[in-house]
């Protein structure tokens, strides 16, 4: 049994099928909690400055994130033992970082979440935790 499992989201079909997945685990028992994660990208630097288009972006990803978590939240409004944290970086590093940092057992994420062309060029979040991370990684 896991005692948390972290279960990062970008609102994509396979990111949907990792959560439903994280989800049967905790009903069926294997884990006491689960950590539900959206990394809003950082396009910005730290005091928000950027070109106009940078400051647009970021606003838009953040409202897009902010969306995305209230709608998992509804999901999951009859688990209790579910959380919800909304982070800001690189989303591999943070993810990584985030599941170190706070003793996760498990990271389930999906497969792909951007398209094949997005991953030529700029790599899969996915493939960038299972290098990089020291915690497990189920992939779904």
């Amino acid at each position: 049994m896991f005692k948390k499992i972290l279960a990062p989201t970008d609102g994509s079909e396979n990111a949907h099928k990792a959560l439903s997945y994280a989800r049967g685990m905790l009903e069926k028992g294997n884990s006491q909690k689960l950590v539900v994660v959206h990394v809003i990208p950082k396009l910005t630097d730290d005091e928000g400055r950027g070109s106009e288009l940078q400051q647009r972006a970021q606003k838009l990803a953040s409202l897009e994130g902010e969306d995305l978590v209230v709608k998992e939240k509804a999901r999951f409004k009859d688990l209790p033992q579910v959380e919800f944290v909304t982070l800001r970086g690189i989303p591999h590093e943070e993810i990584v970082r985030y599941a170190k940092d706070n003793k996760f057992d498990l990271i389930v994420i999906g497969r792909q979440g951007v398209s094949k062309v997005v991953e030529f060029f700029i790599g899969s979040t996915t493939n960038e935790v299972i290098r990089n991370s020291t915690v497990p990684v189920l992939t779904v």
